[in-house]
This record gives C-alpha cells, structure tokens and sequence, in this order.
C-alpha cells in the first residue's frame, strides 16, 4: 500500500496542532485531500517538473511558502584545523539554542505569514536543543571568539564518505568573518567526509552565494508548500 501521510509529531509540539507531511506523488487524480489529515496543518514538497501536482494542491487550499535547495560539495578535507572552532559541551546548550533562536530568517515557517515569528524562532531553536536532548544530530561544532559562542554547525553523518549540514547559524554580528566557511572546513576534517550536502532556500540570496563562493553546486530543488487547517485562519 503507498503511503499518502505521515503524522509529524515533532512538528505538532511546536505548533500547537496536528501536523503531517504529505506525499503529493502518491495521490491519484483526480487529486483529493484525505479525509484523515484535513484538519491538520499539512506540508508537501512537489519536484520542479511536477507543475501538475503544484496546482492541483493550490486549488485544495495549499500555499508555496518556498523553494528548497539542496547543494554538494567534493572535496578531500584539507586537514587544517582551526583554533576558533571545537566541539558542543553540554554547558554550550543555552547560548547555542538562543543563537539558533534568533540568527535564521528564511525557513519556510519563516516565510508562513501565518506563523508567527515567535513560534518560527521557537521551532529553529528546538531544532538546535535536540542535540543536546540527544534526539537529533551525530556532530556539533561551535565557533567563538574573545566575546563567546558566534556560531555552530549541526551535522549528520550517515556514512564514511557523506556529512550532511542539518542545521548551520552565525551571529548577526560575526557574519561575513569566514566562521561558516570555517565550520564545514572543520566538520569535514572532523569526519574525513569528501561529500558535503547543506540545504537552503532560493530566496536566501547570501547563503546561496555563500555555498558557491565554497565550492558547492546545485543538484536539487523542489517546492514547499503549506496548508493550515480552518483553526489556524
């Protein structure tokens, strides 16, 4: 049987109400919400080419919120270290998670203006706070300088040869100081991992020219859409 939905129950705790990710490939036309989940808020990510899927889910009520990208980078680790960057220590968690709170602009809750700024703040921070909960992550790198933490970089790594960059953020006042580059430098000498993936959004113009200036290219994009149920209006 192909799945259609499933519940995101992380998600919901920050929200505040049912949530679901759906699979918008797998719906038969003519396209039909399910019944189950039209009372939540549900998101779907629709491939570039499938324009058919993206205006069959405007007419149910769903909204473009964003365009996601993924990026790569191949490259063998040039094994220098970096006196700035270390690892997270569990004393790290508060200011890391207040830096995760207030350094992101661009997410696609973001970019909801049906969600409030304060619950897309609250949900990037829980992001970060789920590494040190334990619950997300395999590596955290902070960068600091003499005032203190001015960056991290959470990562994933689901093998030898690939590092993820699930989650990266710098300070309003250190950007543009080279502590990202220096964070994924670091993370793939810490792994030994020749292929880096980061995501983003099309709209977030500087971190784009960022993953470019460092070598990486694009090799994905799909849209994000958002549909909140009659609660949420």
């Amino acid at each position: 049987m192909t799945t259609l939905w499933r519940d995101d129950i992380w998600l919901a705790q920050h929200l505040g109400v049912r949530s679901v990710e759906l699979y918008p490939e797998a719906l038969q036309s003519p396209f039909e919400l399910p019944f189950e989940v039209q009372n939540a808020f549900v998101y779907a990510r629709v491939p570039l080419s499938r324009l058919d899927i993206l205006y069959a889910l405007n007419l149910l009520g769903f909204v473009l919120v964003d365009t996601s990208i993924t990026l790569e980078r191949h490259v063998k680790s040039r094994e220098v270290g970096n006196p700035a960057i270390r690892y997270a220590r569990p004393q790290d968690r508060e200011l890391v998670v207040e830096l995760a709170r207030y350094c992101f602009s661009y997410t696609r809750f973001h970019q909801d203006h049906r969600i409030s700024r304060t619950t897309a703040d609250t949900i990037q921070a829980a992001w970060a706070d789920n590494f040190f909960l334990g619950n997300r992550g395999d590596l955290m790198l902070i960068a600091e300088d003499s005032y203190g933490i001015q960056g991290f970089l959470l990562a994933l790594v689901p093998s030898q040869e690939k590092l993820i960059i699930d989650l990266i953020g710098v300070s309003k006042n250190a950007q543009g100081k080279g502590l990202g580059r220096a964070l994924i430098d670091s993370a793939q000498t810490e792994t030994g991992c020749a292929l880096v993936q980061a995501g983003s959004q099309l709209v977030n113009m500087q971190a784009l020219a960022f993953y470019q200036r460092m070598g990486f290219h694009l090799v994905k994009a799909v849209y994000t859409l958002h549909r909140h149920p009659s609660i949420m209006r």
